[in-house]
């Protein structure tokens, strides 16, 4: 699904969860922002990602990173004090990779790099605590789209002759689980703030490198809520 389709299904769903509101005149509509840190677990096991120095390379060991910052973007309703829906766009995590390889036969430098993003429609339960604060926990589906790249040179001849640009290596959407939990703090009748804790299902994307480790997909945030 491209981004421009995600964007339409993303308004297609705020229209749909903006119709109660439009009819009844209450005000349960909001928007909310997430940032924070993901976890793509076994997200550097691809085929393409190497720990092992060729003997004739010069040059550090290559190094993998599945830890990088996500950001979410979404839109809900809530329709009773306890139930609501939302939808949501943005990161659910990415890991990269730099160094040397010999894949190939020849010893090279590469960048390597998965990212998974899409969209996300979740129920939301709430359980109030006290007036401001709650707990609440998110259930659902996303789809998620896995976007892998590489580029390659050999440091050893020019980069005109030995430099490959970025380019696909799998492109892949997969449907999975969207489930989080958390805690939310009303500062204001109109603003919240909350930390959640999320899960984006476990995916087997590297079958075709005859790698049995799947990825995982979790995340910790930050949110700002503002509800109309």
């Amino acid at each position: 699904m491209t981004i421009r389709y995600k964007f339409w299904a993303l308004a297609l769903t705020f229209s749909m969860l903006a119709a109660p509101a439009m009819a009844d005149d209450t005000e349960g509509a909001y928007v909310f922002i997430t940032a924070g840190m993901s976890k793509m677990q076994n997200g550097c096991q691809s085929g393409w990602v190497t720990t092992t120095l060729p003997a004739n390379a010069i040059g550090p060991v290559a190094t993998c990173n599945e830890n990088h910052a996500v950001f979410r973007a979404g839109v809900g309703y809530q329709y009773t004090p306890m139930w609501g829906l939302e939808a949501s766009y943005g990161q659910f995590g990415s890991a990269n990779s730099n160094g040397f390889t010999s894949l190939g036969g020849t010893p090279s430098s590469y960048e390597w790099q998965i990212k998974a993003l899409g969209l996300a429609v979740q129920a939301v339960a709430t359980m109030h605590m006290s007036e401001a604060l709650s707990v609440f926990g998110k259930f659902g589906v996303a789809s998620v789209d896995f976007d892998e790249s590489l580029h390659t040179w050999n440091p050893n001849v020019p980069a005109t002759v030995s430099y490959t640009e970025w380019y696909p290596v799998v492109q892949t959407a997969k449907i999975a689980p969207a489930l989080g939990a958390g805690v939310k703090y009303d500062v204001s009748p109109h603003g919240s703030v909350f930390v959640i804790g999320e899960y984006f299902g476990t995916h087997s994307i590297y079958d075709m490198y005859g790698t049995g480790s799947k990825v995982r997909l979790l995340s910790a945030s930050v949110g700002l809520m503002y509800k109309y």
